[in-house]
């Protein structure tokens, strides 16, 4: 055990008392991995979900739909009443082409709430499907390609990626968004 889960709870807590008011998690290509991050985020954050301070949103697999992405509560983020204070939206999702293709749609749907959205995205395992594994074809992969335009939905954004083999990302042209010369 690497500490990774221990790493990730305290960033998105410090995320969160520094103004970051949406978290996305690419949570894992697989079902045992994104439900382990799922549960982890649900029962370290249960005391701030039960107080109602923050908002946790997972698909439960694999039983879920990808159409339950359209019931994650980004309008959380922005009340109407100033009795009533925004409430972070944490958002745990597969890191699979539809699954982020459907939340960027999403996103793009709530256009009016960009200008409030302060998000960190944070890619558990960036070495495994998030690098363009068509670079060479001169062409862009399915993953890589929806990370891309959900980096460029969100005006406001960054990007914490997560792995224990980095030379893979270290050995990434300095030209891509996923280089970390740029994230």
């Amino acid at each position: 055990q690497s500490g990774k889960t221990t790493s990730f709870m305290s960033v998105v807590s410090a995320a969160l008392d520094n103004g970051y008011n949406f978290i996305i998690v690419l949570g894992g290509r697989n079902t045992p991995l994104y439900s382990q991050n799922s549960l982890e985020f649900e029962d370290n954050f249960n005391y701030a979900i039960n107080e109602g301070r923050v908002n946790v949103f997972s698909v439960d697999l694999p039983e879920g739909h990808l159409s339950d992405i359209d019931d994650l509560p980004i309008s959380f983020i922005e009340q109407d009443s100033p009795l009533v204070p925004p409430i972070p939206v944490i958002s745990i999702i597969l890191k699979h082409q539809d699954h982020i293709k459907r939340l960027k749609e999403l996103i793009k749907g709530n256009r009016h709430l960009l200008h409030k959205i302060n998000a960190l995205i944070i890619d558990d395992e960036a070495d495994s499907a998030s690098l363009n594994s068509l670079v060479h074809d001169c062409d862009e992969s399915a993953i890589y390609k929806e990370i891309k335009k959900l980096r460029n939905s969100l005006p406001r954004h960054s990007l914490l990626q997560y792995t224990a083999t980095p030379q893979s990302i270290l050995l990434t042209s300095r030209n891509d968004h996923y280089s970390p010369e740029w994230v």
